[in-house]
């Protein structure tokens, strides 16, 4: 690989405040997205799912759902059933016709939330690696 494209120093400014600036921005937008919801009334929708299910009534009755917090906890939880389903089946936490029953459209909104938490998240620790091992003109 050519050292020149690792090396950020090399790169024009635009690109660099672009590259470092971009994974924030897809972490703060999926953040923004769970915090919708955990304020909305799909979170009544989770609700509803969270009695059929015994790990998310146990995070229920543990934390409650009265706060923000606690109902931040609750949906990111619901997050990354959704995700990762297949993890979770494996466990024994969720089970597939529960996966299968929740809302299609909050499904989708909640998988893209998270997927944009991981994406930005791992961007942004390529983009420390980056910079760490970059030797920036003092």
């Amino acid at each position: 690989m050519n050292p020149s494209f690792i090396n950020l120093a090399s790169w024009p400014l635009e690109i660099q405040l672009i590259f470092l600036i971009v994974p924030f921005v897809l972490c703060v937008v999926g953040l923004a997205i769970n915090g919708y919801v955990a304020l909305s009334r799909e979170f009544e929708v989770i609700d509803s799912f969270i009695q059929d299910n015994a790990y998310l009534e146990g995070i229920k009755r543990c934390w409650g759902i009265a706060t923000y917090r606690a109902r931040w906890r609750v949906v990111c939880a619901v997050c990354g059933f959704l995700t990762f389903p297949s993890l979770h089946l494996k466990a024994g936490v969720v089970k597939a016709e529960e996966i299968e029953i929740f809302p299609l459209r909050l499904r989708r909104k909640l998988v893209v939330s998270s997927w944009l938490v991981i994406v930005g998240s791992v961007w942004l620790a390529i983009a420390c690696a980056m910079v760490k091992t970059t030797d920036m003109p003092r």
